[in-house]
């Protein structure tokens, strides 16, 4: 954040601001319910204003990006049987497996998780699922997992 801090001062007041405050709190005009503020270095010139301005904006526009997961399934009755499937909520997907909401796995259950892999692009964890699937995927698996 020191780095990012810094850069942003020396745009804003057009000088590199080496005098640090620390653990001042935040400034008046703020809320003083954002605790993180206050341990936030701030300069001793005019662009303090500006630089917990950019900060807060920052973090109201900052989203939380859902991951993707493509998963494998071993079974525990028979060890030889697997299952590769696709996600965005893993936890509650391996919950319907074993529990015998889908048919492709019901008979085969109880699942144990094998191996996951995490993508935070739709496109590459469907693509990778569909790689899994065909012969030199399941091949991979076999070799790496």
């Amino acid at each position: 954040m020191a780095g990012v801090a810094q850069l942003v001062r020396a745009s804003v007041c057009g000088t590199e601001c080496r005098q640090f405050e620390s653990g001042r709190p935040p400034h008046p005009s703020l809320p003083s319910a954002k605790p993180r503020l206050a341990a936030l270095t701030r300069c001793k010139t005019e662009c303090r204003g500006f630089l917990v301005a950019v900060f807060l904006q920052k973090n109201k526009t900052k989203r939380r990006t859902s991951m993707f997961y493509v998963y494998i399934l071993q079974s525990v009755n028979f060890p030889e049987n697997f299952y590769i499937g696709f996600t965005n909520d893993l936890k509650q997907r391996f919950h319907d497996h074993n529990s015998g909401y889908s048919t492709h796995t019901k008979k085969f259950a109880p699942w144990v998780l094998k191996n996951y892999i995490a993508f935070d692009d739709e496109q590459k964890a469907k693509d990778f699922e569909t790689y899994l699937k065909t012969h030199s995927g399941r091949k991979f698996c076999k070799n790496h997992f």
